[in-house]
């Protein structure tokens, strides 16, 4: 699917190279030379996407989320973890990608539907681009616990469902919904307990038999298109006024 994608610069050998993977699957691409200039492309292209190939700074990152409503998907040149990705989408950004994956990995994400993502569905995306060990709570109170190893769902429990169950019914939550990571410091998981099921103590943090963690069942969407069929369904909307269009 072709789309439209701004890219921020500066022009540099990584720009280059994200313009390259991007262009190979047909898509039209425009270099900004920074921020200023990417809002005011915004103005005459009308972009289905905005990549920042570099983290941006926090001035910018407020300027951009402040001034557009295209979605943006940084291409992190730093080592981020899940806390990190989900507080950058906390603020605004459709998804944050991993520079050490690939363009192939980028390519993916900025293919995907973007726009209509839930806040659970994005936070279940990025378990599978970062490698971190411990817990997502969805919820507040807490409505459900995905526990997570190496970017994969070991655990999962929503109400009385649990397993790939429990992740559908999750992640077809409505918004806003507090997304919060524990890490896997914080998780004790060499104490024993005679429940099937991961419990609390009085601080909050989750106990896991560690038989639990040794016959867990990898439940986690492993692809785009297997996340996409957790999306909800598409609705057509015809309007003549593009501005109310998109409203």
């Amino acid at each position: 699917m072709s789309q439209r994608i701004i890219l921020i610069g500066p022009a540099s050998a990584l720009v280059a190279a994200v313009e390259k993977g991007l262009k190979s699957n047909g898509n039209h691409i425009v270099v900004a030379d920074d921020v200023r200039h990417t809002l005011l492309l915004v103005r005459a292209l009308a972009p289905d996407v905005i990549v920042a190939p570099r983290a941006l700074s926090d001035q910018d990152l407020a300027l951009m989320l402040l001034s557009s409503s295209v979605p943006l998907v940084v291409t992190a040149d730093v080592d981020l973890d899940i806390q990190a990705a989900l507080l950058l989408q906390h603020q605004g950004v459709a998804r944050v990608v991993p520079a050490q994956l690939g363009r192939q990995v980028l390519s993916a994400v900025v293919d995907a539907p973007l726009r209509t993502e839930r806040p659970v569905q994005r936070a279940l995306a990025q378990l599978g681009l970062f490698k971190s060990t411990g817990a997502l709570e969805i919820g507040n109170p807490v409505e459900g616990e995905i526990v997570v190893d190496a970017g994969q769902i070991h655990h999962a429990t929503a109400g009385d469902l649990t397993g790939l169950d429990a992740i559908k019914r999750l992640a077809l939550r409505e918004g806003p919904l507090p997304v919060q990571f524990i890490s896997g410091e914080q998780l004790l998981t060499d104490i024993e307990i005679d429940v099937d099921m991961p419990s609390r103590t009085p601080s909050g943090d989750i106990i896991l038999d560690e038989l639990d963690v040794e016959h867990a069942v990898e439940v986690a969407p492993q692809t785009i298109e297997e996340l996409a069929m957790l999306l909800p369904p598409s609705v057509l909307v015809v309007e003549d006024d593009p501005d109310l269009a998109r409203l």
